[in-house]
């Protein structure tokens, strides 16, 4: 079993037994004929964490190079061994626990509205059917990943009663820290009860503007995830494998746009996210090279059109017809056309397959779209994606008018702006006009080795060179394997 892999209890994906160097590179020939060999100890290496932008690999993954303590040790004296990761100098216990929640705490009420909505027990004021599901308009409910649970199958596969929601909600709310539930642990109490005090701000007039902003809600790295107005989730519902949790836990320090499928409208809508990053240990102030480590998500929801206005009314573009404007993300998908804001858009488009000659500007010339890969071990591939680097803006200097254009990376986003002469005023055409503005597009990567720097190909898959009846991977071209993504 490896992170790269499918789970246990995954019964859906192939199987593979790989040799543990494919994942894990960073460790020497020494030391896994160590770890193989049912020995035990401990080293540290430079390892690289790769933390995904999305749910498909295509999304991109930004890269953390640090030093990191692999620790093992046999299991028994069976044929398996454990390896356990720490990046040095990070808590495996990181919580918000040392933060003091204030004495007016709000109680927090379970998601599990279908359960208690006509019983005796405590919950919302308010409880309403909207769109297939039950949501308390008035107040916020909890939510915990079934990951914070110290046996998570047993949580999804048990049947929860009235009972379960009367005992988790005690857990919830008692204040002097007796109340036990069966399978969570001191830290999901306390963030809990701190992230109550977020009710009171979210009820404020100045912030209560349902008209622009749908849902709101903060999700916490231990698992905890409290949502206003309250909804009532799905049991595999974890916020930590969402893009908007994704995105901001990636881009700390920069508010993450994306485009999803909202649990509680049911449609796509946009979703700004932001990471709650520690500042301070024990009462001391950290340096600006020490903050970084994620404790919680906070971010909201807003339909695609209150999100143009937004833009149309702190940009001012109303009046702008001389160049057609998009927003792009930091992989290079196009996820709104500023000039049509009246169209909504329920999926991005990458700059490959719409503007295929700028695709290939940017990454030939220019060389700011930068193609990386990585191996995805669950489906025998490598995957080929994009990312923006190096930049804060971009212009042609090409004499053609419908091949001018105009990057500028949105200051503290995820996000990039690109302005192009009209297309209709200019009567140009995006289709490529000559090999060089040309980019392969396909499901199967017409260039499957690392030389890709100066290739336009849309994002892409490669079938990964594979012995089925050695159970060996025969060609990689790179060491980094895909960040695992649940859906």
């Amino acid at each position: 079993m490896h992170p790269s892999l499918p789970g246990p209890s995954d019964v859906t994906s192939s199987r593979s037994f790989l040799p543990v160097r494919l994942f894990e590179p960073a460790l020497s020939p020494d030391v896994i004929l160590n770890i193989t060999a049912g020995g035990s100890g401990q080293q540290s290496f430079q390892v690289k964490f790769l933390l995904p932008l999305g749910n498909q690999p295509t999304d991109g993954t930004r890269t953390l190079r640090t030093n990191a303590t692999y620790m093992w040790k046999a299991v028994g004296r069976s044929a398996y061994y454990i390896v356990c990761v720490v990046a040095n100098e990070k808590s495996l216990t990181t919580d918000l626990t040392s933060l003091q929640p204030s004495s007016q705490i709000v109680p927090s009420f379970y998601h599990r509205l279908d359960l208690s909505w006509n019983a005796s027990i405590s919950h919302p004021r308010d409880i309403c059917g909207w769109k297939n599901n039950l949501i308390s308009p008035t107040s916020s409910t909890v939510k915990i990943a079934p990951a914070a649970f110290n046996d998570s199958d047993k949580y999804i596969y048990s049947t929860e009663t009235l009972i379960d929601v009367q005992d988790i909600q005690e857990f919830f709310n008692d204040h002097i820290s007796q109340a036990k539930y069966k399978g969570l642990n001191e830290a999901i109490r306390a963030e809990v009860m701190l992230t109550s005090e977020l009710e009171d701000v979210w009820h404020r007039a100045e912030f209560h503007n349902p008209d622009t902003v749908q849902w709101r809600f903060v999700g916490t790295q231990k698992g905890v995830l409290k949502t206003f107005p309250g909804i009532r989730l799905q049991k595999t519902y974890s916020h930590k494998n969402k893009p908007w949790f994704l995105q901001a836990a990636s881009w700390p320090g920069k508010l993450g746009v994306s485009l999803q499928t909202s649990a509680y409208q049911q449609d796509t809508i946009v979703s700004l996210s932001k990471a709650v990053r520690k500042t301070s240990c024990q009462g001391m102030q950290l340096s600006d090279d020490q903050i970084g480590e994620v404790l919680a998500v906070m971010g909201m929801e807003m339909t695609q059109s209150a999100f143009l206005k937004l833009i149309a009314d702190n940009v001012g573009l109303d009046n702008d017809t001389i160049l057609d404007r998009f927003i792009l993300d930091s992989s290079g998908y196009i996820m709104f056309n500023l000039s049509t804001p009246a169209v909504v858009q329920d999926h991005k488009t990458h700059l490959t397959v719409a503007l295929p000659w700028l695709a290939s500007e940017l990454i030939r010339r220019e060389r700011i779209l930068k193609a990386s890969w990585c191996n995805n071990y669950q489906q025998h591939t490598v995957e080929l994606f994009y990312e923006f680097s190096g930049f804060n803006v971009a212009t042609s200097n090409s004499t053609d008018p419908c091949r001018h254009f105009t990057v500028n990376s949105v200051p503290g986003t995820t996000l990039f702006l690109l302005g192009i002469p009209s297309r209709k005023i200019h009567h140009c055409t995006d289709n490529s006009i000559t090999p060089q503005e040309d980019c392969s597009c396909g499901k199967t990567c017409g260039v499957c080795s690392s030389d890709v720097d100066l290739t336009c190909q849309c994002p892409c898959a490669c079938q990964m060179p594979y012995d089925e009846c050695h159970n060996t991977v025969t060609r990689l071209w790179t060491s980094t394997p895909c960040p695992d993504r649940l859906l």
